[in-house]
């Protein structure tokens, strides 16, 4: 994205976002009142709201899969189930663990943009997928959770209530 901006969304019920930082020098990004900062993964709870706002040119990536496709992965890399959170938070991998989640992503897109052709060869498709859900599996395995701020929780409250003021007054001038 070139330009700041503010934007607000609803996450599939069906699956299971993780959003990330991809370039160390940019502008700021606040979801839901967080401050990621380069190396913060956001891990979505099931269909969550969010806002998000930049104050100039961000480059951010995404991954989600199913709830079960996420519980699969789980037994069958680190030998338990991965659930969805019940509550959208930030965690911290190790700077290793992360940058070979933003490397792969990066080649998928870039495979994407430059070489189409490759990734419909299923077995190349099949591989970097495995690569990348494994890579996600360590990162929401070993990331250490960052502790909410208590401006964190107060503008979710305030978003909160806005959004029921907004729900029950839907006709209405406010």
């Amino acid at each position: 994205e070139s330009l700041a901006q503010t934007s607000h969304s609803v996450n599939s019920p069906e699956r299971a976002p993780i959003v990330f930082l991809t370039d160390p020098d940019q502008g700021e990004m606040h979801h839901s009142g967080m401050r990621v900062e380069y190396g913060d993964l956001v891990v979505y709870s099931k269909a969550a709201t969010h806002y998000r706002w930049t104050t100039g040119a961000t480059r951010w990536g995404a991954m989600s899969l199913t709830h079960a496709d996420l519980a699969a992965a789980g037994r069958a890399l680190i030998g338990r189930d991965l659930e969805v959170p019940s509550a959208t938070h930030r965690i911290r991998p190790s700077a290793p663990l992360t940058q070979r989640l933003m490397n792969l992503h990066r080649a998928a897109g870039d495979l994407g943009r430059n070489a189409p052709d490759v990734l419909s060869n299923p077995e190349v498709a099949r591989s970097l997928e495995h690569e990348l859900v494994s890579t996600m599996v360590a990162c929401l395995n070993e990331g250490t959770s960052l502790e909410v701020r208590p401006a964190e929780r107060q503008h979710r409250s305030i978003v909160a209530r806005f959004e029921e003021l907004l729900a029950a007054n839907r006709d209405k001038p406010l």
